[in-house]
């Protein structure tokens, strides 16, 4: 089941599915920093990778919002794709979809931490 094409420019301007109008959309900020992301979003992310078949399962489960699961932790991720019942192939998508490093923390010259 595949949803139609979005323009790169829809998916960045548009506040997601919830979220107030004037919200900051930062598609690439950490989980911990961005909007919250709601289920007819985790439908469009599953669709995206043509897993939205095993939404029902995601929601029966809890799975229901991203924080639902640590997007930062392969392994977790790993294990809610098991308790999915992912197969290893579809696993695959969804944790190179799902995932997101945590941010690094850097220093500046003059010892100041900065992320």
């Amino acid at each position: 089941m595949s949803q139609p094409a979005v323009l790169e420019s829809e998916k960045t301007t548009k506040p997601p599915v919830g979220a107030a109008q004037d919200a900051p959309i930062e598609p690439n900020a950490h989980p911990s920093t961005r909007a919250v992301v709601t289920w007819p979003e985790i439908i469009e992310k599953l669709a995206e990778i043509d897993l939205d078949d095993y939404a029902p399962k995601f929601k029966e489960l809890g799975f229901d919002s991203m924080d639902a699961f640590d997007t930062s932790d392969k392994g977790g991720l790993e294990k809610v794709a098991d308790q999915v019942g992912l197969k290893p192939g579809h696993k695959a998508k969804f944790v190179k979809k799902f995932y997101e490093p945590a941010p690094t923390k850097s220093y500046s010259p003059d010892g100041k931490m900065r992320i």
